[in-house]
C-alpha cells in the first residue's frame, strides 16, 4: 500500500527485504517474506530469526529484540508544487488510519520530514489563528495603557497592523 503514496519511488520494509544467504557456491536472493496473507507459526519464528540475524536490518529497520519494525518510503517531492507536502501527508494519515482499524493490536506511528513538515504548517495555522488575535489585543492594551491617548493608540496600532500586512503581502 506504501507505493500508492503520491511520489514515493522506494518501500523499503521487512516483507519486500531480500534475504541473501549461500548454498554451495551459489548465492541465494529471495524474499524474506515471500506470502505475508499465509504464515505460519513456525515461517513466522524463522523470519524473525532470520530478521534479527540480518545487520541490514538491524537497527535500521528492525529494533535488536525485533518488537519494533519501521518501514522506509522513498519520495521525491515535486519542487514546482508546494501542495505536494500536505497531499503526501493526507495520503499517508488516511492509510496509516485504515490500517490501524484493520490491525488494532497494531501501534503505528507516523514519522519523517514530510510529516513534521505539514504538523509544523498545522502548528502555525492553528497560531495565526488562536494566538495572533490575543497577541493583538494584548499589545493595543498595553499601547493604550503606556500612552494614555486614543489617537496614539489608534496611530501605533495602524502603523503595526499595515506593518504585518504589507509583510505578509511580500510573503
Amino acid at each position: 500500500a506504501a507505493w500508492q503514496i503520491p511520489y514515493s519511488i522506494r518501500v523499503h520494509s521487512l516483507t519486500n527485504f531480500q534475504s541473501v544467504r549461500t548454498q554451495g557456491d551459489d548465492l541465494v536472493v529471495r524474499s524474506l517474506v515471500d506470502d505475508p496473507n499465509d504464515l505460519s507459526e513456525a515461517r513466522v519464528e524463522q523470519i524473525r530469526q532470520t530478521a534479527l540475524a540480518e545487520s541490514a536490518l538491524r537497527y535500521r529497520l528492525l529494533s535488536p529484540s525485533g518488537h519494533v519494525a519501521g518501514m522506509f518510503v522513498g519520495l521525491v517531492m515535486p519542487s514546482e508544487n508546494p501542495g505536494a507536502v500536505p497531499e503526501v501527508a493526507r495520503y499517508t494519515r488516511r492509510l496509516a488510519q485504515e490500517f490501524r482499524a484493520r490491525h488494532p493490536e497494531i501501534e503505528l506511528h507516523l514519522t519523517g520530514s514530510v510529516i513534521m513538515d505539514d504538523a509544523f504548517a498545522q502548528a502555525s495555522r492553528q497560531d495565526m489563528g488562536r494566538l495572533t488575535p490575543v497577541a493583538f489585543v494584548v499589545m493595543t492594551t498595553l499601547v493604550a495603557l503606556a500612552l494614555r491617548s486614543w489617537y496614539g493608540t489608534f496611530a501605533a496600532v495602524s502603523i503595526t497592523l499595515i506593518s504585518m500586512l504589507a509583510a505578509l503581502g511580500l510573503v
